[in-house]
């Protein structure tokens, strides 16, 4: 499905009942999706991986320090950051 369909149908909801159903399926799927990522990068990412890490402040790069269960220890210039693993990709 496109999203061009994905949006006609969403337009076409008429309580907020089923707006709140969609939202809560939209919810679930994005945990789904993170905890996919985390997976991958559970079994990509070791000590010493250089990451790119997409943040608040914009995109940075750093070196994994120390790997969690769900989060590694980015050194990123100098300071030790506790990022997600769902938003740290291998460079």
């Amino acid at each position: 499905m496109n999203l061009i369909n994905i949006q006609r149908a969403i337009d076409h909801i008429e309580t907020f009942e089923d707006l709140n159903m969609v939202i809560y399926f939209l919810e679930e799927r994005q945990k789904q999706l993170a905890s996919m990522q985390v997976a991958i990068n559970k079994k990509l990412l070791t000590v010493g991986t250089k990451v790119k890490v997409a943040g608040p402040r914009g995109t940075e790069f750093g070196k994994v320090i120390n790997i969690k269960r769900t989060k590694a220890i980015v050194d990123i210039e100098g300071q030790h950051y506790n990022c997600p693993m769902s938003i740290l990709e291998a460079v």
